[in-house]
């Protein structure tokens, strides 16, 4: 507060609540204001995170370095950027953070806690259902895949494990081809999403062929004009 002391607000709060003292020992009382209560409230923070000196900036308050410091020390994961320098839809891209945690409620879950769940996937019937087999295995989800690789001019690889890593391979890149991918990737595995929940509360879902055209005016409409004009042309 001392570095901005020509701001009315901040001369009104030391001569009404700091007055001769310091804003580490001010008394929060029935008469402090809310902003003011919310901003002394943080001094217990400041301190156990260094105090002043760790969260500024040349005697400036910097919001970098103390989000920097309240953050705990937490492994990063490899996938990263593929949430981050991703431009697909949000709600694809959520869909796609959940996935990678295996926090989506396929059924290999719910039957921990219903036993009276079918635990068979909702697209083919065949196989358990899991974020494995959902997103990957399932003869459906395969067709998907293998249609938006062709577009793309790729060639299939183990769908699990390779398409992932592929992903985040080119998640990296500042390519545009590259950005298109990591676009169709994430919009497709959400595709798949939504037409397993079709499938299961509904009890009908598209071919996979009007999956891909879905997905694909999707991806079309976020992104720049050249990418479009490539969707175009496939």
């Amino acid at each position: 507060m001392n570095s901005q002391q020509d701001k009315l607000w901040v001369r009104w709060v030391h001569a009404y609540y700091i007055k001769r003292g310091t804003i580490e020992n001010v008394t929060i009382n029935s008469n402090t204001s809310w902003l003011l209560r919310k901003i002394l409230d943080t001094r217990e923070l400041l301190r156990d995170i260094g105090g002043w000196e760790e969260v500024s900036n040349i005697q400036k308050f910097s919001i970098k370095k103390a989000y920097n410091q309240m953050q705990e020390n937490f492994e990063r994961v490899n996938w990263r950027r593929l949430i981050c320098n991703n431009q697909a839809t949000p709600k694809s891209k959520f869909i796609l953070w959940l996935a990678l945690l295996s926090r989506l409620t396929t059924t290999d879950k719910v039957s921990k806690w219903s036993r009276d769940c079918i635990t068979l996937c909702k697209l083919c019937g065949v196989q358990d259902e899991s974020v494995q087999h959902l997103f990957f295995d399932c003869d459906y989800s395969k067709s998907v895949w293998a249609t938006t690789l062709h577009y793309l001019g790729l060639s299939p690889v183990n769908f699990a494990v390779g398409e992932l890593r592929r992903a985040i391979q080119k998640a990296r890149s500042k390519r545009s081809k590259d950005k298109l991918y990591v676009m169709l990737y994430t919009e497709c595995l959400y595709a798949i999403w939504l037409q397993r929940n079709c499938k299961h509360f509904k009890g009908t879902n598209l071919s996979p062929p009007a999956v891909i055209q879905e997905v694909l005016f999707k991806v079309a409409c976020n992104c720049n004009e050249n990418d479009r004009y490539r969707l175009l042309l496939m």
